[in-house]
């Protein structure tokens, strides 16, 4: 699978092939939740608008505890999971305590950011809290820019 941008030049945005990925996502509308959950690899290009390069390979999943977001319709939260990755790092996702959030962002009564804690073997420990992670995790993932 290839994405191309077309408006200008002709580039490649990103680009992947799977291997055996069985990606499950269940959604529970009577009870505003959802689960995901993803077993097998991907070998993927990184977008190059996320100076991604240093990212490219293959990746390897296995849900061990499926990821749930909390409330489908209002907030983009994750309250559990964990995944394995690469059989070497594993992703745990829970419920945070709240940084600030940002100043164009009035978060709901009820809702809490989600911390995202990879353990990654003798390399450490990486935590991300943030009311957004499908958006802000693709932001602290990126490559150093070139210089």
């Amino acid at each position: 699978m290839v994405s191309d941008f077309t408006f200008q030049t002709l580039q490649t945005l990103q680009s992947y092939e799977f291997f055996n990925l069985d990606v499950d996502r269940v959604f529970d509308a009577r009870n505003g939740t959802s689960t995901l959950m993803a077993n097998g690899k991907i070998d993927y290009e990184w977008p190059s608008y996320l100076n991604g390069a240093c990212g490219n390979g293959v990746y390897s999943f296995n849900t061990v505890v499926p990821i749930r977001q909390y409330d489908i319709f209002h907030i983009d939260g994750r309250d559990q999971g964990k995944v394995r990755i690469n059989q070497t790092a594993v992703a745990t996702f829970s419920v945070g305590n709240p940084p600030a959030p940002p100043d164009w962002y009035t978060p709901r009564p009820d809702e809490r950011p989600t911390t995202v804690t990879v353990k990654m073997g003798s390399s450490g420990t990486f935590t991300h809290t943030s009311y957004y992670p499908t958006w802000s995790l693709q932001e602290v993932m990126r490559c150093p820019a070139p210089n």
